[in-house]
């Protein structure tokens, strides 16, 4: 296998997400540019310099949708999500790049190629999201599963880690997937007023209004246009507070820890 340097990485990761965009025009699906990809779109017309992955979102029908079929429209690249496969690690969608290999540095392996992250978007009633408490008990959880004893951490956390994985050995990621998906639907994206990316339990992530979801920009991103919210600014500003500011310089690094590959036929 060849090893990918960033810059191929990158070129693979934009091919995937030119893929999805065209899946989703021509199939009426929702979605928009989000999180560093948005971010990177506004403030740099592509990616964050030291930024290396691809994010976008989804409002949980039109995500529904795109997992169950995607895979009958393009066969160079596939989506990955546990209601497809209960190998997958993750309780989000991820697409990938079938003729390339990613190796990260996780306890729980799972063969996949060069990705981008797909989250779906699910209803909350309020911006006091009531189900992200219980989603953040269940990533925890997942986190023992899925983070490996590193020498360079802290001793401390480390025995932490090796008690939680001891403890929990009885409990399955799989298991704790199912519960966080079925967490993350309790409330219709279509019915409720507010909308927030549960799936990871990352408690960072707020509800915002719904609005923000349903009305769509072109935007520009490495030359080429996407869709993203109307609405990115308030969005963003929800998030990140002056996104357009760039981070301290100690604070402009990548914190994804992989190596990528082009298989060999």
């Amino acid at each position: 296998m060849r090893e990918l340097n960033i810059d191929e990485i990158r070129s693979i990761q934009l091919e995937i997400l030119k893929k999805v965009s065209e899946y989703c025009d021509d199939n009426n699906l929702r979605y928009s540019l989000a999180y560093g990809t948005l971010i990177g779109a506004i403030r740099h017309k592509g990616y964050i310099p030291w930024d290396d992955d691809i994010d976008i979102v989804m409002p949980r029908p039109d995500y529904e949708r795109f997992i169950k079929s995607f895979n009958t429209y393009a066969t160079d690249y596939k989506v990955h999500v546990t209601e497809l496969n209960s190998n997958f690690i993750y309780t989000f969608a991820k697409v990938s790049y079938n003729k390339s290999i990613l190796i990260e540095d996780i306890e729980v392996k799972y063969e996949i190629g060069i990705n981008i992250d797909v989250f779906p978007i699910d209803g909350v009633p309020s911006i006091d999201n009531p189900t992200m408490k219980k989603q953040n008990f269940y990533r925890n959880l997942a986190s023992f599963k899925t983070i490996k004893i590193n020498s360079d951490r802290n001793i401390i956390k480390n025995i932490v880690l090796i008690l939680g994985k001891i403890l929990l050995s009885w409990l399955s990621l799989k298991r704790i997937n199912l519960k966080m998906i079925d967490n993350s639907k309790k409330y219709s994206f279509e019915n409720e007023e507010y909308c927030c990316n549960i799936s990871t339990g990352f408690t960072e992530d707020k509800a915002i209004p719904k609005r923000y979801l349903e009305d769509f920009i072109d935007c520009f991103f490495e030359n080429q246009k996407f869709k993203a919210s109307k609405f990115y600014d308030e969005w963003l500003k929800s998030y990140y507070g002056d996104y357009m500011k760039l981070p301290p310089r100690e604070k402009q690094v990548s914190h994804h820890r992989y190596k990528a590959y082009m298989k060999e036929y």
